[in-house]
């Protein structure tokens, strides 16, 4: 396991942010920068890193992420169309590195070469079909099912999908979607239940942590921060491995000047500047994953 990956962290990442600028660069630099660092070889490598087939698997992921974003903190909103475009919640604009600005209207730019000759992609005979109804809008393109495709949402995603991080187990279950017509076709997401084992003991686990964290009169927030922390003493000293930053190489290549936030807590648990909160934390932990996380048991 991948600290970073675990859904605490990725709860953090998509819901811990209020505007649209502070959650996407919480998903790039975990778990997306995470992610390929792990994996190394061409995905450690911004230039090549698309000729990996996982590559696209993973950008996808990306877009699952933000789905969850748009689905708890925009939707909820019922944004006007102007709105869209100036709600930072939705959508903020930014300058590219040549000085152009980027608006909530500029046009989305797809071209390709064809013949020594530049044209648009949506007006190429082979590939512009799949384009041509498409969005051109940057504000449009905030939604996946405005471009046509929609998630089968599962597992842990699905339950962040369906409680936007309510610490309340109750509002689990099947969730109901908002209908988005594109080229005329309707588009829904789809959540399911959670259903395996593991899944529904890390909910449970999840659980335990929020109620006691509610006894000693923490906020929710406050609560799945003690979730993340505990989660990365039991990576750390449960299991191979330990919690590491990204690799020096890694941070040349991607321009990343800090460490990965996982480590950094880390550190901060370690020296006791931010230790753990819960009570008794060390039994919670033993009492679902069976190992108590205060001291390393596996090399």
């Amino acid at each position: 396991m991948v600290s970073d990956m675990g859904i605490a962290n990725i709860r953090q990442s998509v819901l811990g942010g209020s505007n649209i600028l502070t959650v996407s660069r919480n998903i790039e630099s975990s778990p997306h920068n995470i992610l390929h660092n792990t994996l190394n070889g061409p995905m450690a490598n911004a230039q090549i890193s698309p000729m990996d087939p996982i590559f696209f698997m993973h950008h996808n992921t990306i877009d699952l992420l933000h789905t969850i974003y748009y689905h708890c903190k925009v939707e909820p909103a019922n944004l006007s169309d102007l709105q869209q475009q100036n709600d930072a919640r939705s959508f903020q604009g930014c300058s590219t590195s040549n000085g152009e600005t980027v608006g909530p209207t500029s046009s989305l730019r797809m071209r390709l070469v064809v013949s020594g000759q530049t044209i648009e992609v949506a007006n190429d005979p082979l590939i512009g079909s799949f384009f041509k109804d498409l969005p051109t809008q940057y504000y449009k393109l905030t939604d996946t099912r405005q471009l046509g495709y929609s998630f089968v949402v599962k597992g842990l995603l699905g339950d962040m999908y369906t409680t936007c991080g309510s610490s309340s187990s109750s509002t689990r279950g099947i969730e109901s979607v908002r209908e988005v017509r594109h080229a005329n076709v309707t588009i829904d997401h789809v959540v399911e239940p959670v259903v395996l084992a593991e899944n529904k003991k890390v909910l449970a686990f999840e659980d335990a942590v929020l109620a006691q964290a509610d006894s000693q009169g923490l906020t929710t927030d406050e609560a799945y921060l003690e979730v993340q922390k505990m989660n990365l003493l039991l990576q750390e000293n449960c299991l191979p491995g330990s919690v590491a930053d990204f690799t020096p190489e890694f941070k040349a290549e991607w321009h990343i000047t800090g460490s990965s936030k996982s480590f950094a807590l880390l550190q901060d648990i370690k020296s006791g500047a931010n230790p753990v909160r819960i009570e008794h934390w060390q039994d919670i932990l033993a009492q679902y994953f069976h190992c108590r996380g205060d001291v390393k048991e596996v090399a």
